[in-house]
């Protein structure tokens, strides 16, 4: 028996804009050095914030995976581990995928 796919879409996300605005805006944001975020189980998580060179001067901030530690923008919440992780991480360890990514293998494949 197979376990049913699991598709990013499904599992709810943490974005750094929703946190940025909680916080009070992007210099309170900058001027921390990791947030703690209430998952809707009840659990606390704290996170890391990380930060690179922008673009055009200055610095862009990410949230740190607490599974791996790679900057991301968007965490998804997880019943297991952390509670937190990056699309990197679940690929791995679930084999999520996107649903278009999905679609585009079963359009792409002849029909037998």
């Amino acid at each position: 028996m197979t376990r049913p796919r699991t598709y990013f879409e499904d599992l709810p996300a943490l974005h750094l804009e929703d946190v940025r605005r909680q916080v009070g805006g992007r210099r309170k944001l900058a001027a921390a050095s990791s947030v703690t975020v209430l998952l809707p189980e009840g659990r606390e998580v704290q996170i890391t914030i990380a930060r690179r060179p922008g673009v055009l001067g200055g610095e862009e901030l990410l949230f740190a995976c607490p599974t791996c530690g790679r900057p991301c923008r968007v965490l998804r919440i997880v019943q297991h581990g952390p509670g937190l992780t990056c699309t990197r991480c679940l690929q791995v360890a679930c084999a999520a995928k996107y649903r278009s990514q999905v679609l585009q293998r079963t359009v792409a494949s002849p029909a037998a």
